[in-house]
């Protein structure tokens, strides 16, 4: 039971993020009609994991990962909330303003991801570790498929106001 919970927390997680991730490449391309402005969107997240997955690991193992989760959490919902209200008022500062909330929200998410690698010995039994393990690899995997398709839909369905706000709760 807890290891189905664990997958779907996962799998919220990460189709959330990979979902938002495209459908805000989707808006920079659409506003300022630019194909490499999407390209450089979709390349941040892996620059980023890149440049701080060694940084990253060093803090998660010396601090409490409950702390890095709550702070993280708690910089992900004020990163979308001021970007919420910024969005409203874009100029001509698009990609500016993206491409910095999209470097915040991968250092969160690192983190987050980061902190639940760490502790998948403490979140199932040890006996299920490796199913764990397996099942964080599918979810990964799931997320890069469906990510485009269901942020793709859902750019479609609601305006981007909108996608933000649900993003947001």
């Amino acid at each position: 039971a807890q290891l189905v919970k664990v997958g779907i927390i996962a799998l919220i997680d990460e189709l959330g993020s990979s979902m938002f991730s495209f459908a805000l490449g989707l808006f920079l391309l659409r506003k300022t009609g630019s194909a490499m402005n999407l390209g450089i969107s979709i390349l941040i997240g892996p620059l980023v994991s890149l440049v701080l997955l060694p940084v990253s690991g060093t803090i998660v193992d010396r601090f409490s990962h409950k702390k890095i989760i709550v702070t993280c959490q708690i910089g992900i919902i004020i990163t979308m909330a001021f970007f919420s209200m910024e969005l409203q008022q874009l100029s001509g500062t698009y990609l500016i303003k993206i491409i910095i909330l999209l470097v915040l929200l991968d250092i969160f998410q690192l983190f987050i991801g980061n902190v639940f690698s760490a502790s998948a010995i403490n979140l199932v039994p040890k006996t299920q570790v490796q199913q764990l393990n397996s099942i964080q690899q599918m979810v990964r995997s799931s997320a890069s498929i469906l990510a485009p398709i269901f942020g793709g839909i859902a750019y479609g369905m609601m305006p981007f106001f909108g996608f933000t706000l649900v993003m947001l709760v």
